[in-house]
């Protein structure tokens, strides 16, 4: 009886390489025994747990006289003697050559610098992680081709642009077993990105690292004024810069301009605050801000991709409403005043009063009533200022705000209403009302 093996590349202990022994059995007289049960006693020296030897599923020699058995391993064996003998043999007959189970190159340790998260986009805040690589013999092995990869925190693969990747030199362990990949944002921070390195397909060859990529918080320059009846699609007419966002309305809406002429980014879920929900409330969903009363609030805005985890973050500081507009909604009430063609105010008449608080002062307000009606070319009736623009003061004509013009030391000078078209429409228009504040 002879016995060989298929020894032909270098077998790993995962339990699934195996190597196959064949034993070719003849009689006493030198012939082939075929289509014979044939009874071997397989073993190995040494004997290691761990080690396998199945035997074929039947014991019947094939038409050349062979039967055959597998061995597979779950540790490191070096140098393994396999042996058959059958039934009537005295002394077992070596396979003719030995056979080891080695260790696959080990991913020793994956390391990540710095090990906190980092504070901000651009290659100043790279991530480097570094793989050490053993051989089965648990020293550093050089030579060894590191895989790497960036995914979510769901295993999908990051394919944004914005996060940049890249391996240090050729991809290879260096003469101290270490392979080295990059990451950072260009643009917007990263939730979770999972780097895994990875040298071969056993549990023992890949590891991974979950790292975060906060984004820098950016401010915005201007805001959306929303129409009373606005819906989604329609225009909004031109953004308004933040510092003429000095005043609101009941029912004023806005949202701020992320990007040029942009409410939102595309393909990205929001998430919206306000540090200051008396002042500036915010509707959840929509994204809407709706200004309460006077004061000051902080806006906030994340907005998210779903599969990629990159998001980008908006703080608006000192959003600040200096003056909350209130009108007398009933058109013969005391805050209606009519206008002559020429100063377009009637100084005969006495000068219109507030029914709540105080009448709004020319200083405070008429600038950045002018530059959004006059300057932007907004309609201020059709936002809100004057209430529902369908019903209420706009459909008696009253298309102008009225603002009290302190009266000066001068005894020629006395108190008086400067009124401002709200929007420019009707230059003609006769009637105004006087904007009151709490």
């Amino acid at each position: 009886m002879t016995v060989e093996v298929d020894k032909d590349k270098e077998h790993y202990n995962n339990g699934i390489d195996s190597y196959t022994f064949t034993a070719t059995v003849k009689d006493g007289h030198g012939n082939l025994v075929v289509g014979k049960p044939i009874d071997i006693d397989w073993q190995t020296n040494p004997t290691v747990d761990g080690l396998k030897l199945t035997k074929q599923n039947n014991s019947v020699s094939n038409a050349q006289g062979q039967v055959t058995a597998t061995l597979t391993s779950t540790v490191v064996a070096i140098d393994v003697q396999v042996s058959a003998k059958t039934a009537t043999q005295q002394t077992p007959m070596n396979a003719d050559k030995k056979v080891s189970f080695i260790s696959p190159d080990e991913l020793a340790s994956l390391t990540v610098s710095p090990d906190h998260v980092t504070e901000g986009e651009g290659e100043g805040h790279t991530y480097t992680f570094t793989a050490t690589v053993k051989d089965f013999s648990g020293q550093a092995k050089s030579g060894v081709a590191v895989a790497w990869s960036a995914t979510n925190s769901k295993g999908v693969t990051i394919t944004d642009k914005n996060l940049v990747t890249q391996v240090v030199g050729d991809g290879k362990t260096d003469d101290d077993g270490k392979a080295q990949y990059q990451i950072y944002s260009k643009s917007g921070g990263f939730v979770a990105v999972m780097v895994t390195a990875k040298v071969n397909d056993s549990s023992v060859g890949s590891k991974n690292k979950m790292v975060e990529i906060k984004a820098n918080e950016q401010d915005v320059a201007n805001f959306f004024i929303l129409d009373y009846h606005y819906k989604d699609g329609e225009s909004l007419g031109r953004s308004v810069p933040k510092e003429r966002m000095n005043f609101g309305w009941q029912e004023m809406k806005f949202k701020p301009e992320y990007l040029p002429g942009k409410l939102h980014i595309d393909g990205y879920s929001g998430v919206y605050d306000s540090s200051n929900k008396s002042v500036v409330d915010v509707e959840a969903l929509q994204g809407d801000f709706q200004v309460k009363k006077a004061g000051t609030a902080t806006l906030t805005t994340t907005f998210t991709h779903p599969e990629s985890g990159r998001y980008l973050k908006y703080v608006i500081p000192d959003v600040k409403i200096d003056h909350f507009v209130i009108v007398d909604f009933n058109p013969t009430g005391p805050g209606v005043g009519y206008a002559y063609s020429k100063d377009r105010i009637d100084t005969i008449q006495p000068l219109p009063s507030c029914t709540r608080g105080n009448r709004i002062k020319e200083r405070d307000l008429g600038s950045s009533i002018d530059y959004l009606v006059k300057n932007l070319n907004l309609d201020l009736i059709q936002k809100g200022l004057l209430g529902d623009p369908q019903h209420e003061l706009n459909i008696v004509g009253v298309t102008m705000g009225g603002l009290y013009v302190e009266s000066k030391e001068s005894k020629e000078s006395k108190e008086s209403i400067q009124a401002h078209l709200l929007n420019k429409q009707d230059s003609y228009t006769k009637a105004y009302v006087v904007l009151c504040e709490k």
